[in-house]
């Protein structure tokens, strides 16, 4: 599936499922501290992907993502992800920042990472699967 169609509708998406003006979108904000998204309208924006593209997406498909190429490898340790982890989470989300993706992150703060133009990457995965 083409990028730019994708990325045009997850813009769409976000518009429409969490009232975020246009000219505040761009492929590098973050959904939550940039663009303010909170966990319902998170949860209406994968709905209206899911919707849209016909795929089923998971707040936890991204943190998935890393852990399936880890071949057994714990991912994180108390909540904490190890530095294998964290490598793994850097080569399934390229698009974050790597000083994003420093010792001491937590699982829980995975979502905060997320940005538009992940979602587009994702669901172009989706698609291909």
């Amino acid at each position: 599936m083409e990028k730019e169609h994708v990325y045009k509708k997850v813009k769409e998406a976000l518009i429409s499922s969490c009232r975020i003006n246009e000219s505040e979108i761009s492929p590098d904000k973050t959904l939550v501290e940039d663009l303010c998204i909170d966990s319902i309208d998170l949860i209406d924006l994968l709905y209206a992907l899911e919707n849209e593209f016909n795929v089923s997406i998971k707040i936890s498909e991204f943190e998935n993502f890393a852990k399936n190429e880890m071949a057994g490898v714990p991912f994180s340790i108390n909540n904490v992800i190890t530095e294998e982890g964290l490598k793994a989470l850097r080569l399934a989300m390229p698009e974050v920042p790597e000083h994003k993706i420093q010792a001491g992150l937590t699982v829980s703060k995975i979502p905060y990472l997320l940005t538009v133009q992940t979602l587009t990457n994702i669901v172009i995965k989706k698609t291909r699967l």
